[in-house]
């Protein structure tokens, strides 16, 4: 099992016209959220609309390059399966790069359209050499938790956050 829980992380709480909400930031490795999302510990928030297999392959892309994804905000409090199980959560924000991810390791859809990593082209995750589906598994996703959190904050969150672009197409030209 890979880093499930950052120990080290810091609780802060902080208060906003009377909206209090506990936070705590940490990372989980993608082979935990993949683990969790088979167990069926992850609610997803979806709106009903899908990444396409381009904007997937540049989350995948942006992984590879070692490039950090936007955070993701789960909370615990507005969903009964969290109390029963420590991992247990509940997605705000980030729900279309776990299934993005999530879809990829299944091996649902192959690289499209790759900006930098042209060799990865028409690649499925079985295809891959080892040592790549190794550093996938241990790439971490920055994750902020909330514990305690209004209605209101979520709703912020998810009106702030939505169709955030993730595309390599603004990374630097290395070399």
């Amino acid at each position: 099992m890979v880093n499930q829980y950052d120990l080290e992380s810091k609780v802060v709480k902080w208060q906003i016209r009377k909206t209090e909400a506990s936070y705590c930031l940490t990372e989980f490795s993608v082979e935990s959220l993949k683990m969790w999302s088979d167990e069926n510990n992850i609610k997803l928030n979806t709106d009903g609309s899908q990444m396409t297999e381009q904007e997937q392959s540049h989350v995948i892309e942006l992984m590879l390059l070692g490039m950090p994804l936007p955070l993701i905000f789960v909370s615990y409090d507005d969903w009964e399966d969290a109390h029963t199980h420590p991992y247990a959560f509940k997605v705000v924000e980030g729900s279309h790069l776990i299934e993005a991810i999530v879809a990829f390791i299944d091996s649902k859809f192959r690289l499209v359209d790759m900006v930098k990593l042209k060799d990865f082209e028409g690649m499925t995750y079985s295809d891959l050499p080892l040592r790549v589906k190794r550093f996938l598994l241990l790439y971490t996703c920055r994750i902020i938790r909330f514990e305690d959190v209004s209605y209101d904050l979520t709703t912020i969150i998810d009106r702030v956050y939505k169709r955030k672009s993730v595309s390599p197409e603004i990374i630097p030209s290395v070399g």
